[in-house]
C-alpha cells in the first residue's frame, strides 16, 4: 500500500473528494427543509408530506446505503461484469411496496388523485434509490467518490421551482413528483457512469445481492424503522409534532451525513484492503483514534450550530420562529448521540469485514427496541426532544454492543 505518509495522504484526498460530493448533494436536504418551513410552516399538510417522505427515505436512504456497503468489498475483489436485471426486478417490488405503505401512513385520502400520485412518487423514489446503489458501490470501489454525492444535487431543480413559484405555491404533491423525477435521473446517470461493471441482460454472473447483503439488509431494515417509528409516535400528539421532529432530524441528518458519509465509503474500501495484511492491526488502531477525534470535532461543530440557530428565526416568519424552540431542543437531543452514530458506522464496517454481519441484526433489534420504548415514555413527558434523546441513547447502546463483540473476537484470536 506504500509508505505510511503516502497512504494517509491518499486517504485524506479521497475522504476530501467524497465529503465534497456528499456535502454538495446532501445540502439539498437542508434547502428542502428551509423551503418547506418558509412556504408551508408547521402544519398537518407538512406532517403528511414528512411521513410519506420518511417511507421513501427508508429505501433510498437506508436500504440503498446498506446495498452499497455490502457490495463495495465484492467490487473491490472481483472486477467481473455483473448481470443486473434480476436486481432491477427486486427494486421495482420494493418501490411499489413503499408506495403502498406511504399512502397508508401519510394520513391523507389514499385513493384520491393526489394520494395515488404521492404513492407513485414514493414508489419511483424508492426504486430509483435502490437502482443507484450498485452503481454507487462500483464507483466507490474504483475510488470515484464525487459522482454519487454530487448527483443528489439534481433535487435542487424541483426544490428551486417550488420556492420560486409565484404567489401561492402549488400543492406539495407536485414537489414530491419533482423529487421523484430527479431521483430517477440520478439513478440513470450513475448506472451510465458505471456501465462497464454491469450487464443489462440475463447472462453472466448476477449481483451476489441476497447472499452477501441479507444480514445487513435485515439489520438496516430494523434500524431504518427508527425514523418512521419516531415520526409515527410524534403523530400521536398535537398537530405539527411530525413537522417539528422532521425539521430537527433533517438538520441533524445533514450534519451526520457530512460527518460520516464522506469517510464511510473510503473507510470501507480501506478496511476491505487491510483485512489479512501485516498492517491490519496498526491500521485499525489508526482508524479508531482518527474516527474518535473526528466524531468529537463534529460534536463541537453541531453544538455551535445549535447556539447560532436563533439568528435564523426571522427568516421563517413569526409563526415558524415560535416553533424554533422545540426544533432546536430536539436537534440538541439528537446531536448528543452524534459521536456514537459516527463510531457505530466505523465499528459496523469493521464487523462487516471481519465476517460478523449477522451479529448486526441482534444489535439493531436491541437499539430499535430501546428507542421505541424510551420514545413512548419520554414523548408524553417532554415532547419531541424526548424522541431525539431516545434515538441518541440507542446509538450508544449499539456502539457498546459492537465494542463488546470486537473485544471478544480479539480475546478469542489471542488465546
Amino acid at each position: 500500500m506504500g509508505p505510511t505518509h503516502q497512504v494517509i495522504g491518499r486517504a485524506l484526498r479521497r475522504v476530501g473528494r467524497s465529503s465534497i460530493g456528499d456535502l454538495f448533494g446532501r445540502a439539498v436536504t437542508l434547502i428542502l427543509l428551509f423551503v418547506l418551513l418558509r412556504r408551508e410552516g408547521i402544519s398537518t399538510a407538512m406532517d403528511e408530506f414528512c411521513l410519506a417522505l420518511a417511507v421513501g427515505s427508508f429505501l433510498y436512504g437506508t436500504l440503498a446505503n446498506v446495498v452499497v456497503i455490502a457490495l463495495v468489498p465484492d467490487f473491490v475483489y472481483d472486477h467481473r461484469r455483473r448481470g443486473i436485471l434480476g436486481y432491477i426486478g427486486w427494486t421495482a417490488v420494493a418501490g411499489l411496496t413503499a408506495g403502498v405503505v406511504s399512502a397508508t401512513v401519510a394520513g391523507g385520502p389514499a385513493f384520491s388523485p393526489s394520494g395515488l400520485a404521492g404513492a407513485a412518487s414514493i414508489a419511483v423514489m424508492g426504486t430509483a434509490g435502490m437502482l443507484a446503489a450498485p452503481a454507487a458501490a462500483a464507483l466507490y470501489a474504483a475510488h470515484r467518490y464525487l459522482a454519487p454525492g454530487l448527483s443528489w444535487g439534481l433535487r435542487l431543480l424541483p426544490v428551486s421551482l417550488y420556492l420560486l413559484w409565484p404567489n401561492r405555491p402549488p400543492e406539495l404533491i407536485w414537489l414530491l413528483a419533482g423529487l421523484a423525477l430527479a431521483d430517477a435521473f440520478r439513478a440513470a446517470a450513475l448506472l451510465w457512469l458505471s456501465r462497464d461493471r454491469f450487464l443489462f441482460a440475463r447472462r453472466g454472473e448476477s449481483l451476489r445481492f441476497l447472499s452477501t447483503a441479507l444480514p445487513l439488509i435485515l439489520a438496516a431494515a430494523i434500524a431504518g424503522l427508527s425514523p418512521v417509528v419516531a415520526r409515527w409516535i410524534a403523530s400521536l400528539g398535537e398537530a405539527g409534532g411530525v413537522s417539528t421532529f422532521e425539521a430537527a432530524d433533517r438538520i441533524y441528518g445533514a450534519i451526520a451525513s457530512a460527518a460520516s458519509t464522506g469517510t464511510g465509503s473510503v473507510l470501507l474500501v480501506y478496511l476491505a484492503r487491510l483485512d489479512g495484511t501485516p498492517q491490519e492491526r496498526d491500521g485499525w488502531r489508526w482508524v479508531l483514534v482518527a474516527s474518535l477525534a473526528w466524531s468529537l470535532a463534529w460534536l463541537v461543530i453541531s453544538i455551535l450550530l445549535w447556539a447560532l440557530m436563533p439568528t435564523a428565526a426571522s427568516w421563517f416568519g413569526a409563526q415558524n420562529a415560535a416553533a424554533l424552540g422545540p426544533i432546536r431542543n430536539t436537534y440538541l437531543a439528537l446531536t448528543l448521540g452524534l459521536p456514537a452514530f459516527i463510531m457505530t458506522g466505523v465499528l459496523g464496517r469493521r464487523l462487516l469485514t471481519q465476517g460478523y454481519a449477522r451479529s448486526l441484526v441482534t444489535m439493531a433489534t436491541a437499539g430499535m427496541t430501546f428507542m421505541a420504548g424510551a420514545s413512548a415514555i419520554l414523548y408524553p413527558l417532554v415532547g419531541t426532544p424526548g424522541i431525539g434523546l431516545s434515538i441518541a441513547l440507542s446509538q450508544y447502546l449499539v456502539a457498546a454492543l459492537m465494542i463488546q463483540k470486537l473485544i471478544r473476537r480479539r480475546v478469542k484470536c489471542e488465546s
